[in-house]
């Protein structure tokens, strides 16, 4: 088999693995851009076969997503009312779904949400709220908020109230 990818909206295609036999082929992605890659395997039958007459088949699929950049915070705010604290994280990701937020207050708690405001984590937009009642947060002025996107990065924003 031959293993190759390629970027969407290139042509050109670079093999990772050509004429292996291994059923698998793992691959560094830490040197590829940011983008979604398409990727193809070629397998090619051996003996007991002529050469003549081997048969070869050819897969492609999409949407492999190579995405090492972190999110953006749009908008971040904490507020106090009716009994607790309202933290809201509005944020934005080029190429991967939004997962959640956690919160690491200065007292000790940490809390976390992958719940969005809509109710459906879909979307490279998303709105997340986490309500902590006060007496939880008693004694914290301040919380390093995280917003995390699917592929595993993040960014993080101090909320002070």
């Amino acid at each position: 088999c031959t293993f190759s990818i390629r970027r969407d909206g290139d042509s050109n295609w670079t093999d990772l693995a050509v004429n292996t036999r291994d059923s698998f082929v793992q691959f560094d992605t830490a040197h590829l851009p940011d983008g979604v890659y398409f990727t193809r395997i070629v397998a090619t039958e051996t003996a007991p076969r002529p050469v003549a007459e081997r048969l070869t088949a050819t897969f492609e699929t999409d949407d492999l997503v190579v995405d090492h950049t972190p999110p953006e915070i749009l908008e971040a705010n904490a507020a106090r009312a009716e009994g607790r604290l309202t933290i809201a994280v509005h944020g934005r990701d080029a190429l991967s779904l939004l997962q959640g937020i956690e919160a690491n207050f200065n007292n000790g708690l940490h809390e976390e949400t992958d719940q969005p405001d809509d109710g459906i984590r879909d979307s490279r937009d998303e709105r997340f709220t986490l309500e902590v009642p006060l007496a939880k947060t008693s004694g914290a002025t301040s919380a390093e908020v995280t917003l995390y996107d699917a592929a595993g990065n993040s960014v993080s924003k101090r909320l002070t109230w």
